[in-house]
């Protein structure tokens, strides 16, 4: 892997740390949030998605200066920002509707995309109330990091339940820019076909459910995104994959046909579904073919 991918992961690592110190006296209660705005998508943000953004993009210039460019949500729109190869994006709050109720779901994360491959190589995710850190390389393995400073190699739960769980981003459809991905009445048919074989819960945070399908939790074989408010909100579905999973994305034609992309290629999709396992993805992706 290029060194410069190395360095990325690292300042990531750093990065995040900050941000997760900046969003925590929130969560605790020792600071109140005052700002909520709704975005153009119908999602919320705050003063303390800007805050920890602004001091996770902060600690990464400083670690990494202009050898790549950086896309962080809420300060840098959602288009990539140059043509240099390497390129990192990031949510430094990503579950801001359950921040605001008080769940203390949600995650921070930043991703590394190799433009010349059009890949994700990198993605590191952490969780502010726990202070967990999970994290993986193309190629190397998914890691969790505790607070207590133990590194376990993850991998995807491989038992058996009669109703095992997945977890789902929304309950509602969701439209991107002047695109509809999923209709109301859409999301209303997933959920009832998803709520026969597994248990459907909903934590509020795209990076953490998929960071939680990579970690092995007992029955936790899938996670959906079918709200992505940008690239950054996939970068789990590398962890998923390094731990032994597997995923499918697809994005939705002009035509509203469903169309199979590169799970890796986060810039090309606009629904994901990781998964423990080929079988679980593909009875996921079924009921997305239904819907169409």
């Amino acid at each position: 892997m290029e060194k410069i991918v190395s360095l990325a992961v690292e300042a990531s690592f750093s990065a995040l740390e900050v941000a997760m110190g900046a969003i925590r006296p929130y969560q605790c209660g020792e600071r109140t949030v005052k700002e909520v705005e709704i975005k153009i998508d119908r999602t919320l943000v705050t003063q303390v998605d800007r805050e920890a953004a602004l001091v996770a993009r902060a600690t990464l210039r400083a670690r990494l200066g202009e050898e790549v460019d950086f896309l962080i949500e809420d300060l840098d729109g959602s288009s990539q920002p140059s043509k240099k190869r390497f390129w990192l994006f990031g949510d430094l709050l990503d579950g801001t509707n359950a921040f605001v109720c008080g769940l203390p779901t949600s995650t921070v994360g930043i991703g590394v995309y190799d433009s010349e491959v059009r890949e994700l190589v990198a993605a590191t995710i952490g969780e502010p109330a726990t202070g967990r850190i999970w994290t993986a390389t193309k190629g190397e393995g998914s890691f969790l990091f505790t607070p207590g400073g133990e590194r376990r190699k993850l991998k995807t739960w491989d038992g058996t339940l009669e109703k095992p769980t997945v977890f789902l981003d929304v309950s509602h459809g969701f439209t991107r820019g002047d695109r509809i991905i999923l209709l109301d009445e859409q999301m209303e048919a997933l959920f009832s076909w998803l709520a026969r074989p597994f248990k459907v819960l909903m934590p509020g945070s795209n990076l953490l459910q998929q960071a939680l399908v990579a970690m092995g939790g007992e029955g936790c074989v899938g996670a959906v995104m079918t709200a992505k408010g940008g690239n950054w909100d996939a970068i789990g579905v590398l962890l998923a994959l390094e731990a032994g999973g597997a995923a499918k994305a697809f994005r939705v034609s002009e035509g509203r046909q469903m169309e199979e992309k590169n799970p890796l290629d986060v810039d090309a999709y606009d629904i994901l579904i990781v998964g423990n396992n080929e079988k679980t993805v593909n009875t996921i992706a079924g009921f997305f073919v239904q819907l169409f």
